[in-house]
């Protein structure tokens, strides 16, 4: 077997014997970009093997020093999760902002949504949007919820109530793959509800607000029953 397949079934076998860890620090202390990314996971917490025993100790200064090649060689991945850390001080926020547009820029739709929701958290709603809609283009579906959200209430961008339940209903309407997009779907049916309900985003349609909460009950909301009964 060739060095590379010995490494791939390494990284995917997640071999934690002793040689198996052994061979990961060879593989990472030579460069190769998915060791240093296996190790570093590694090397945040720890690993214990069989019995309990060590076999990699908690260094995260070493993490971090893998992380650092791992950026400098342009690894999308590691570049963002460096961007998510920076950007909770705001004394290394600039430099994480920096590496978010980096980050996009090799492929990564995850640092354009993680840069909108830091650019809204400091209130800069335009930016925010911007970068939501990067996400959108960029392939994630998650970002799609929250234009929508802008557009219905005019924050950060013009005010569209037409556009807004376009990509709600389309929200709505995606095909339950995994949880997350269950809570999407969750998500779209109540704020329509709610507008439709009070008449202050949308015209209302008592009606149409109950068979959006019905919807929402059946996917398991909660909130949906609650406010049914309530109604």
């Amino acid at each position: 077997m060739s060095k590379a397949s010995e490494l791939k079934k390494l990284l995917t076998g997640h071999d934690y014997s002793r040689a198996g860890i052994a061979a990961l620090r060879a593989a990472a202390d030579a460069g190769m970009p998915e060791a240093m990314s296996e190790l570093g996971a590694y090397l945040e917490d720890g690993v214990r093997g069989p019995g309990g025993r060590v076999l990699v100790r908690r260094d995260r200064l070493r993490a971090a020093q893998y992380e650092a090649r791992l950026v400098k060689l342009g690894d999308r991945d590691a570049t963002r999760g460096k961007a998510d850390r920076l950007t909770r001080l705001p004394r290394t926020r600039v430099e994480g902002i920096r590496l978010y547009r980096r980050a996009y820029r090799l492929g990564s739709h995850t640092a354009a949504f993680n840069l909108a929701i830091t650019y809204r958290n400091l209130g800069d709603h335009r930016a925010a949007v911007r970068w939501f809609r990067r996400a959108v283009a960029a392939g994630d579906p998650s970002a799609s919820m929250e234009v929508a959200r802008a557009e219905l209430y005019g924050l950060g961008t013009r005010r569209d109530v037409p556009a807004a339940f376009a990509k709600l209903r389309a929200i709505a309407a995606a095909p339950t793959i995994m949880r997350p997009r269950n809570i999407d779907r969750i998500r779209a049916l109540l704020l329509m509800a709610d507008a439709l309900e009070w008449g202050w985003l949308a015209r209302i349609d008592y009606p149409a607000s109950q068979r959006l909460l019905r919807r929402a009950a059946r996917l398991g909301s909660t909130v949906a029953k609650q406010l049914l009964v309530d109604m």
